[in-house]
């Protein structure tokens, strides 16, 4: 990934149709509606996006929750753009964050289906939980994983540019 190709900024409700988009794209009928993912830009918490040329090719949304728990909500790349590093960046750029808003561990959610998904966030200091049967619609199982901030395989000293 060319970093300066891309840029990454805290997402506004003029993002909302490309973020729909590519909610849509991820995640089909199981995609969250306009209106809840406008809530979540409310909510205290993270959603920041990756824009190319003026349009949004990924996002990732977190919130902070009592105790401390930083809890990633969604995360979405355009296939066009995958493999490019921009999930991990976007994952790197909401931890900052979160950490910057005083969150001591984070968590997430994901289908124990996705191994590209999973691989992401072992590679990021998650580690599995919990094992959750029939989680996800259709009855398809989950893993919370977690990470506390510093545990990582993350890059000291690593630059925040976003916008």
């Amino acid at each position: 990934m060319n970093p300066g190709s891309y840029v990454f900024r805290v997402a506004s409700e003029a993002d909302l149709p490309g973020i729909y988009r590519l909610e849509q794209l991820c995640f089909g009928q199981e995609a969250y509606p306009p209106s809840y993912l406008a809530l979540l830009m409310r909510l205290p918490g993270v959603f920041l996006v990756a824009v190319l040329g003026g349009r949004v090719v990924g996002y990732v949304s977190a919130l902070l929750r009592r105790r401390r728990v930083g809890h990633i909500v969604s995360i979405c790349v355009d296939s066009e753009h995958r493999g490019r590093g921009l999930a991990r960046r976007l994952m790197e750029l909401a931890e900052d964050r979160l950490v910057s808003m005083g969150a001591a561990v984070f968590r997430l959610e994901v289908r124990a289906s996705n191994a590209p998904a999973i691989r992401l966030y072992a590679s990021l200091g998650y580690r599995p939980l919990l094992f959750l049967p029939r989680y996800y619609p259709g009855g398809e199982p989950g893993l919370l994983m977690a990470k506390h901030p510093g545990n990582a395989n993350r890059a000291e000293g690593r630059n925040s540019n976003v916008e």
